[in-house]
Parts: structure tokens; sequence; C-alpha cells
């Protein structure tokens, strides 16, 4: 299991995420010009402030 810790847009509250569960991860842009990446688990989606970037080695340090 890859357990890790991102950050939500709307609240800034942290949430534990399995990245075995999930289908995709991609960049997005609202209309107000904020990035964040968006996180699919299938029937639904979870908003982060963290980047690609960032979600990549949160998920290499699991395999530390």
């Amino acid at each position: 299991m890859k357990n890790i810790t991102l950050t939500t847009t709307g609240s800034g509250k942290e949430v534990m995420v399995n990245w075995n569960n999930v289908h995709y991860a991609k960049s997005m842009t609202s209309p107000y010009s904020d990035e964040y990446v968006e996180v699919s688990f299938g029937d639904h989606n979870v908003e982060v402030k963290e980047t690609l970037q960032e979600i990549h080695e949160k998920c290499l340090q699991t395999l530390v």
C-alpha cells in the first residue's frame, strides 16, 4: 500500500490517499487561474494543492 498525505484545495485539510486506488492525476487550472491537481478515484475526485512533481516525490518516498 502506498499511503501519502495531500492537502485539499478548498479547506486546506490533509487527506490520506492510498495511491493504489488512484485512477489518474492531472494538472488543472480553475476559471480564476488557480492551479491544482485533480486526483481521480473513478467515481469521485479530490482537488489537491500539491503539484504532480511533489506527488511523485511523495510516492517515491513510500518505496524507501
